[in-house]
C-alpha cells in the first residue's frame, strides 16, 4: 500500500472536495457522536466571556458555533482552515446565524503569526490530516499561541484497542462510511482516505508527548470505547521570581 501524502496540496484538494456531503456523513456515520465528542472538546474548555479563542482547522465552523454558544456573545472566535471551500461553507453558516463574533480565514495554520493571543484553542478531527513533523510543529504552536492561563482541546477519530472492537471498527470505517459517502452523493474514495489517515494517526499518535514537550499539562480521555480521543491541554500559571504576580512562560513584555 503507498505512504499517505500530507503535503498541504494534497489535504486541500481532499478536502475541498467533501463540503457537500462532509458534515452529513460524519454526523451519519457516527450515529451523531461526533457533534457530541466536538461538543464535550468545546465545554472541556470552559470558555467564557471576553475570551479570544481560535478553531484551528475548522473545516465548516460547526465548533466555532459551539464555542460561542458555550461562551457567550461578547466571545470572539478566529476560525481557520486551508480549504477554500470549507471555509466558504464556514462562512455561510456564519451569515446564517449572524454570527459576528466568528472571524473566518482561509490560510495555514502554520503560517499565522506566533504570538500569544489566544485564551482558548480547539481543533476537530483535523489531527489525523498532520504526519509527524507536523504534529510535533503543531504542538510547538499551540503552546505559542495561548496566553497564560490559556486551554486547549482537540477531538480526533481514533481505533479501539480491544482487538474484537477494533476489527469491527476497522471495518466498517474502511468499508461502511465510504458507502454512505457514495449515498450521499459524494467521492466514496475522499472517505475511504479518511479512514486510512485515521489508521495511521493511531498508529503513531504520540501527540500527547509532543503537547508535554512544548509545556503544556496535558490530559487524554477515551471516547465511546477509544473511537475517538480528547487531548485537553493547558498553559500552566508561573509565578514571577520577583513576587510581581502571575504571568506566563515567553508571554510578550509591553
Amino acid at each position: 500500500m503507498p505512504s499517505l501524502p500530507y503535503s498541504p496540496e494534497r489535504i486541500v484538494s481532499l478536502f475541498d472536495e467533501m463540503p457537500k456531503t462532509y458534515g452529513a456523513v460524519n454526523l451519519i456515520s457516527s450515529f451523531g457522536f461526533s457533534h457530541l465528542w466536538r461538543k464535550a472538546s468545546v465545554l472541556s474548555l470552559d470558555p467564557m466571556m471576553n475570551h479570544r479563542c481560535a478553531d484551528l482547522m475548522c473545516g465548516m465552523g460547526e465548533a466555532s458555533v459551539l464555542m460561542l454558544k458555550a461562551g457567550g456573545p461578547s466571545l470572539n472566535v478566529d476560525a481557520v482552515d486551508f480549504s477554500p471551500e470549507m471555509t466558504k461553507r464556514c462562512r455561510k453558516t456564519v451569515s446564517r446565524l449572524k454570527a459576528g463574533n466568528i472571524s473566518v480565514h482561509t490560510r495555514n495554520i502554520f503560517d499565522l503569526p506566533r504570538v500569544a493571543v489566544y485564551d482558548r484553542i480547539c481543533c476537530s478531527f483535523g489531527l489525523k490530516t498532520l504526519d509527524e513533523g507536523q504534529l510535533a510543529q503543531f504542538a510547538s504552536l499551540i503552546r505559542t499561541l495561548l496566553r497564560p492561563a490559556g486551554k486547549a482541546a482537540f477531538v480526533e477519530i481514533h481505533v479501539p484497542e480491544q482487538r474484537l472492537f477494533r476489527d469491527l471498527y476497522l471495518f466498517y470505517i474502511r468499508h461502511v462510511i465510504p458507502s454512505i459517502g457514495r449515498l450521499c452523493l459524494g467521492n466514496p474514495d475522499c472517505y475511504r482516505y479518511l479512514a486510512r489517515y485515521t489508521e495511521d494517526f493511531a498508529q503513531r499518535d504520540c501527540f500527547a508527548d509532543y503537547l508535554k514537550e512544548a509545556g503544556l499539562k496535558v490530559t487524554v480521555r477515551p471516547l465511546f470505547f477509544g473511537c475517538a480521543r480528547l487531548y485537553f491541554a493547558e498553559l500552566p500559571e508561573l509565578i514571577s521570581p520577583r513576587g510581581k504576580g502571575i504571568v506566563g512562560a515567553d508571554s510578550p513584555r509591553h
